[in-house]
């Protein structure tokens, strides 16, 4: 997500900054090969080329965090970037793929995670409409959804339900994933005792 796609000035230097930080040991220029080819790949996609490249603002490896009003989402965005006055999320997955098909079936798997980041995005740039797309770069495969003030809305819905169920299965004693104080007056300054997400208030 770091490389600039439009001209591929800094391909070698990505490259190499990539192995540094997955601490790739490649004296034989194998892996450097390998990413190279997968650059080209990319590149030789005339679907995936106009989609990497044009855009006016990109921002790459975002964190953020968003204020659900009971909740909040946390994460981190491989890019994000506004083009032709769209705002995009594109996350790239590295998983072995074999065909369209199969990426289409894949990306239901990360609906959820797509559907967070859509929510929190949305929320924070304060907007209504906008697009999330998965990356296959075994392939590669591009899948693009996108998202309208409707969409946001049962998002948010179906972000709101997998919350509650969570809250469920935690509002019990939970000794054995939080070691409980002696004093448990204590807790009422702990910020996972209003939702009893440790179950203590179960038991006080």
């Amino acid at each position: 997500q770091f490389l600039d796609f439009a001209t591929l000035l800094n391909q070698e230097t990505v490259i190499a900054q990539a192995m540094v930080n997955q601490q790739i040991n490649d004296h034989d220029k194998k892996n450097q090969q390998t990413l190279n080819q997968l650059i080209d790949s990319l590149k030789n996609n005339a679907l995936i080329n106009a989609f990497l490249t044009g855009a006016s603002i990109s921002h790459q490896e975002l964190p953020f965090i968003f204020d659900c009003g009971h909740f909040f989402i946390k994460g981190t965005i491989d890019q994000l970037f506004l083009k032709d006055n769209a705002w995009i999320i594109l996350d790239y997955k590295t998983e072995k793929i074999s065909s369209k098909d199969e990426a289409t079936q894949r990306a239901l798997v990360y609906q959820g995670q797509m559907t967070a980041y859509a929510i929190a995005t949305s929320g924070i740039l304060k907007i209504d409409s906008l697009q999330t797309a998965l990356l296959f770069t075994a392939g590669p495969y591009l899948e693009i959804q996108k998202w309208q003030k409707s969409d946001l809305e049962k998002g948010k819905e179906m972000i709101a339900k997998i919350h509650q169920n969570l809250v469920k299965k935690l509002t019990f004693p939970r000794e054995e994933s939080f070691q409980y104080p002696h004093n448990k007056n204590i807790c009422f300054h702990c910020p996972y005792f209003e939702l009893n997400y440790c179950g203590v208030r179960t038991i006080l």
